[in-house]
């Protein structure tokens, strides 16, 4: 089981989007933060509120699916990296990180 499983069923509360990653914010404190190249089928902005659907993980991309048909793909192969680590789940009882 994929430690994203957990976003399962939850809401997007905010997206906030900086110069070289975003963040997506769940409740109780949790983010997902997103370092690598990364495609969405519609504007970032459109997720807030959302509910995640599924995960879909393969060895080259995880893919967020959201209610409304909406997918986020995290792409997870050597050209697609920005920096050291792919992206990071932090809770109030854990952290990870891809990379």
């Amino acid at each position: 089981m994929s430690v994203l499983n957990k976003i399962i069923g939850l809401n997007v509360s905010e997206v906030e989007k900086t110069y070289d990653y975003i963040q997506l914010h769940f409740p109780d404190n949790a983010k997902l933060s997103i370092f690598n190249n990364y495609i969405c089928d519609v504007p970032l902005e459109q997720i807030t509120n959302k509910k995640v659907m599924n995960i879909k993980n393969s060895e080259d991309e995880i893919t967020i699916g959201f209610e409304d048909e909406i997918f986020l793909s995290i792409r997870l192969d050597d050209q697609s990296y920005n920096g050291p680590e792919a992206m990071s789940y932090v809770d109030n009882k854990m952290i990870i990180v891809w990379n």
